[in-house]
């Protein structure tokens, strides 16, 4: 199926994922779109401004850890069980990705992401997942060059990022 408009594709993609059907896509705004490369850039984002509760709230809850609001409740309360163990180890990573953000490139900083977490795992095994893998280690190897080529830092190159989720590319 090739398309010169893309408004309904996405009930197509949907579609697609139900049965399984490998399938491509291309373009800013079909990867822009895609929820699960939005839960990547606002896990990113989550990393670089502590104050964008949506990105946290992405960033804190699965694919990216197994994590739900039950378990941060129990967490905040200083529970010692298993659940508040998984929500205090998964803002652990957090705490400390934020830290080493400064000590390593903002392509290193999302691969860390994207390796370190549940969610290269969940994308990879999920519909579609080799494509949708791909195009999240290419977001990576673009965040290096964006930095790169404007002398941007990982929080500077995820702002610019961040604005895709309210107006794709």
């Amino acid at each position: 199926v090739l398309a010169l408009v893309t408004t309904n594709l996405r009930m197509l993609f949907d579609a697609l994922d139900r049965q399984a059907v490998p399938y491509a896509m291309a373009g800013g705004v079909l990867f822009a779109t895609d929820p699960l490369h939005q839960q990547f850039v606002l896990g990113l984002r989550a990393l670089a401004d502590r104050s964008d509760g949506v990105a946290e709230a992405a960033l804190l809850r699965p694919p990216f850890f197994a994590v739900d609001l039950l378990d941060l409740v129990r967490e905040k309360a200083g529970t010692e069980d298993t659940e508040a163990a998984r929500a205090r180890s998964g803002r652990e990573w957090i705490r400390e990705a934020r830290r080493a953000r400064f000590e390593r490139s903002p392509g290193q900083t999302a691969r860390a992401l994207l390796e370190e977490t549940g969610i290269g795992r969940a994308i990879a095994l999920g519909p579609n997942g080799e494509q949708r893998l791909r195009h999240l280690r290419e977001l990576c190897l673009q965040l290096e060059l964006w930095a790169a080529a404007e002398g941007l830092d990982f929080d500077g190159v995820t702002s610019r990022l961040r604005d895709w989720i309210a107006h794709p590319p």
